[in-house]
């Protein structure tokens, strides 16, 4: 069933206007006149981008409407260069009209082909201004994370000398301690779930929790090596972290402090963990729609380097390549270059075809200047990132780049200076700075 409000775009071949393209038959079809019909853009559109054997279609919700089912539906494409226009209510009339509804929702149907669409791009009507407050974290700590939910809380990670905390904050209220442990991490389990670990007493526990408490009891995890668990990804049925192997010490000869020899998997409904020892790597990817872990040694990068895949249990599902191993963006549509040794270039490509769209840090002329980070993806507007920027120390003067992957371009750029970390709002229209120095945070309307 399609949902309320639901309207539909294609993008037209460069050269090609409204006047020139009919849709579904050509410039004489006698729907065209359907397809140039509307043009609804008072409000706010949400674009959904998918993809069939005729080119690329997208999605629009149109403006809500008191009216049921499709009052509020209105059609229309562009040439993407020419952005979102004007409409009127002739124009919507007429795409409401009983001549073109059947026709809309035909080409609805027919355009997705049963793939299921991707929020791509977002048109506001106004660009509110950016809000911002100081945030005092007690006890001298410093932010080194941040972490946005659905609601109005924010988990921010603050470390001093010697632990590391999770605090919960909301605007107007102080910070509120969730938990705090040496060598603490953090990783996102879904928009308002997290899971931490961390050291206490020589033992390695792990615990979940939401903006405001924790969720779970500690859990003590099995003894990781001499640096303990880390890398830890997942969602809220399954964790897996990378370590060494129980009583592997320093001297052993394949010890790489910078590598690891075990995967650890936590059972959360069950409350339970498993380990088993895949030799020596230095990357691995958790796929969670597959439920397999593949894990590469990356000592001598190569496109054709040999990834082994294993499954929850330990068992050895097959050797693939490099690109499996490659981090995705959240809707998969989208691969990133593993990190080499020393250097600081990366690129970002196209998962489907292996096509590069960007490339960053590197000597030739058409690389941009950015560094990367666990959260530069936007979650929703799929085909946006953030590369953090600055040309000074300190990031006196930073920046926060805003580019569009496909077609790749910059979209704009936000400053972000004093050392910031930074999160996305969960609806991918805010971006959400927290200064190391200073403490400021600040809401930036991007969509």
């Amino acid at each position: 069933m399609l949902p309320r409000g639901l309207a539909h775009e294609q993008n037209v071949r460069p050269g090609k206007t409204d006047d020139q393209v009919g849709r579904c038959g050509g410039p004489e079809s006698p729907i065209a006149d359907c397809f140039r019909a509307s043009d609804l853009c008072q409000n706010r559109f949400l674009a959904f981008e998918c993809h069939n054997a005729d080119g690329v279609w997208r999605l629009l919700p149109g403006p809500h409407s008191d009216n049921p089912v499709y009052q509020d539906l209105a059609l229309r494409w562009h040439d993407s260069s020419n952005g979102v226009g004007q409409g009127d209510k002739e124009r919507y009339d007429v795409a409401m009209s009983p001549k073109c509804l059947p026709f809309l929702f035909l080409g609805v149907l027919c355009a997705c082909n049963g793939s299921r669409p991707e929020l791509v791009a977002d048109v506001p009507a106004k660009t509110p201004a950016a809000r911002s407050e100081t945030v005092s974290l007690p006890n001298g700590m410093s932010p080194i994370g941040v972490f946005t939910t659905k609601s109005s809380s924010i988990v921010i990670k603050a470390a001093d000398r010697v632990h590391r905390s999770l605090y919960s904050w909301e605007s107007g209220n102080a910070p509120k301690l969730i938990v705090e442990g040496r060598l603490l991490d953090i990783t996102r389990l879904s928009d308002d779930t997290f899971a931490a670990w961390y050291s206490d007493n020589n033992e390695e526990e792990f615990v979940t929790l939401d903006a405001q408490k924790l969720t779970s009891q500690p859990l003590t995890l099995s003894k990781g090596g001499p640096t303990g668990w880390k890398g830890c990804t997942g969602d809220t049925v399954h964790v897996v972290c990378v370590g060494d192997r129980p009583r592997m010490t320093v001297e052993d000869k394949d010890y790489d402090e910078m590598g690891f020899t075990a995967v650890l998997v936590i059972d959360l409904v069950h409350r339970k963990t498993t380990w088993f020892p895949v030799g020596h790597r230095t990357r691995f990817r958790f796929d969670l729609g597959r439920k397999m872990i593949y894990v590469i040694d990356w000592t001598a990068p190569s496109i054709h380097t040999q990834v082994i895949a294993f499954d929850l249990a330990g068992k050895v599902r097959g050797a693939l390549q490099s690109w499996d191993v490659m981090p995705l963006s959240p809707s998969g549509r989208f691969a990133e270059s593993l990190q080499e040794d020393g250097s600081e270039s990366w690129e970002v490509y196209d998962a489907s075809n292996k096509k590069m769209l960007l490339a960053f840090n590197c000597d030739r002329a058409d690389c941009k200047v950015g560094d990367r980070d666990d959260q530069h993806w936007n979650p929703m507007y799929t085909d946006q990132l953030i590369a953090l920027r600055s040309e000074q120390a300190y990031f006196k003067d930073g920046a926060c780049d805003l580019y569009q992957v496909s077609p790749p371009r910059l979209v704009r750029t936000i400053p972000c200076s004093g050392l910031p970390v930074y999160d996305w709002s969960r609806d991918g229209r805010e971006l959400v700075t927290l200064q190391y120095e200073g403490g400021e945070l600040r809401r930036e309307p991007v969509n």
